[in-house]
């Protein structure tokens, strides 16, 4: 509820529900330009991005300024991680004696433990 002056009070908010949302993420955006053959508009975008891309802005005096924005590979790969998701990365995980845990076979890894167990 709002005071006499029309400011919401403290842990209230004009918009109880938060913002309403258009129904699209950014991957269904993605997908649905890809589907709806717009695949050449998309990727021409994304190589704006990765590429750096040329702006022009006029200054006060009347001056023309063009320039390139930094290119960002990193905003492509985090475009890229919201579409399809991270890339799985492997892990090599090795024991003290320098085992590496992912090739054990269950038998192995019981075996193990059942060792460290007993000097344990």
């Amino acid at each position: 509820m709002r005071d006499v002056h029309g400011r919401w009070g403290k842990g209230q908010s004009g918009n109880p529900r938060g913002r309403p949302r258009n129904g699209k993420t950014l991957s269904e955006a993605l997908h649905k330009w890809m589907t709806e053959g717009r695949r050449k508009e998309l990727l021409a975008a994304l190589w704006e991005v990765a590429m750096g891309v040329w702006l022009e802005e006029q200054a006060k005096d009347g001056t023309r300024r063009v320039y390139r924005e930094a290119p960002s590979v990193r905003a492509l790969d985090l475009i890229f991680e919201r579409m399809d998701g991270k890339a799985p990365q492997a892990l090599e995980i090795s024991t003290p004696d320098g085992l590496l845990v992912g090739r054990m076979t269950d038998e192995e890894r019981r075996e193990y433990i059942k060792r460290l167990a007993a000097a344990g």
